[in-house]
């Protein structure tokens, strides 16, 4: 029995944990492609601590939490139906009438339990994502904070952020104790009935011997029952509670997309010279605001170098904007060779098209992938390219050569910039 016993809970273990791992791949690959498909309106209203937030915390909550909850349900759900079948065998049939009342009594307490826990664990999750967003634009401002002596302003905020954190979480401490008590106050009612049904109904005519053990083993489960009742209704309210993040995780895979159906690719050599044109381009980032652009128009021809000038906020870096789509015309047409990019995939578009941005990014990875990221060309190709940029000294004079290692935001790498 044992060795069947010890079988059946490695191939419980086994299943569960192979389905939460597939379920939580599911929900990290939708909402990873949510978020990567979304508009860039979405970015510029949503702060970077929030999409930390959801997968970092909110993710480790679906890896590990939500399956360690949902298996200690199943477990402890079935411990209660055999403490109570050996209850009732030991004691009484006539046990069976206090359980209706009993029942609606805790599915009356639980309910409340769970609804107020539910809530307390969204406002728990919403109040940590300014912390994540305040520590990483503090990382990034940290010069001009130390340059402005506006430290200890910071430190006063941040820690007013974590005390507003805290509360929540207090609660949901109070929460757990005023559920307890009463659980532990209807289960001890039933240890109570359960104790004198086996005096009143002892007279049967069973042996007494086995009446005995039978109460014996009425009474050693029922204060059992107090414990698992407590541990399951936890696990059922910490299960719903788990599933905010599941929501939260879901409400980014729900995210209108920047790119609906895709139009058919342009032609393979597209664009052949490079001439740019916009007619009317009538643009604004959101609905609510006020256009940026104003019935631009103008023409570059093939193989020219155009400057524009102009004050902060006149629509310089917007014109970039339209021409890779970031967001949509309100009106007028932005033509390269002729074809209306409008009518070209965003993908298409933005990968025949080049820029230099203000502020350089570098990816985690060798040199190379972040020369070549997708693998196009060969190593003699990018040598090439290296060299007509004058940049293939400072690359063959590391050791690793293009697969030298780079960090994130560009560190390592100045010598080469």
């Amino acid at each position: 029995i044992a060795l069947v016993a010890a079988l059946l809970s490695l191939v419980r273990t086994l299943a569960l944990f192979s389905a939460a791992v597939r379920a939580s791949r599911v929900i990290h690959t939708a909402s990873l492609d949510g978020v990567l498909a979304a508009a860039m309106s979405f970015f510029d209203v949503t702060p970077t601590g929030r999409l930390l937030n959801r997968f970092s915390k909110d993710l480790q909550v679906v890896d590990f939490q939500l399956s360690q909850s949902a298996t200690q349900c199943l477990i402890f759900g079935f411990r209660i139906v055999g403490a109570l079948y050996l209850i009732v065998e030991g004691s009484s049939s006539w046990i069976l009438l206090a359980f209706p009342p009993l029942a609606l009594l805790y599915v009356l307490i639980s309910s409340y339990y769970r609804a107020s826990t539910r809530e307390l664990q969204r406002l728990e999750s919403v109040s940590k994502s300014p912390i994540y967003a305040a520590f990483t634009e503090a990382l990034n401002g940290a010069s001009t904070i130390q340059a402005t002596g506006a430290a200890a302003r910071f430190e006063l905020v941040q820690e007013a952020r974590l005390d507003h954190n805290l509360k929540p979480k207090f609660m949901l401490q109070a929460v757990a104790q005023w559920f307890a008590v009463r659980l532990e106050l209807l289960s001890n009612t039933i240890v109570g009935l359960s104790a004198v049904l086996c005096i009143v109904t002892g007279s049967g005519g069973e042996d007494g011997r086995t009446r005995a053990a039978n109460a014996g083993l009425a009474l050693t489960y029922s204060p059992m029952l107090t414990d698992m009742l407590s541990n399951l209704l936890q696990q059922l309210t910490l299960l719903e509670t788990n599933m905010v993040s599941v929501e939260r995780l879901h409400s980014y895979e729900r995210l209108p997309p920047e790119e609906e159906a895709p139009p058919p690719p342009p032609p393979p050599r597209w664009p052949p010279a490079g001439a740019i044109s916009f007619r009317d381009v009538v643009m604004r980032y959101r609905h609510e605001l006020p256009d940026v652009l104003q019935g631009a128009s103008f023409t570059i021809d093939a193989g020219e170098k155009a400057g524009i000038c102009g004050r902060t906020a006149s629509g310089k870096s917007s014109l970039l904007v339209c021409l890779f789509r970031l967001v949509e015309l309100r009106s007028g047409t932005i033509t390269i060779d002729g074809l209306d990019i409008a009518g070209v995939p965003l993908a298409a578009l933005r990968a025949r098209l080049a820029i230099i941005p203000q502020d350089p990014v570098l990816f985690t990875g060798p040199l190379r992938y972040n020369l070549d990221p997708f693998d196009e060309h060969t190593d003699g190709e990018v040598w090439e390219v290296l060299r007509s940029c004058q940049m293939a000294a400072p690359v063959e004079a590391h050791a690793d050569g293009l697969r030298r290692p780079l960090e994130e935001g560009g560190r390592r790498s100045r010598d080469h910039t």
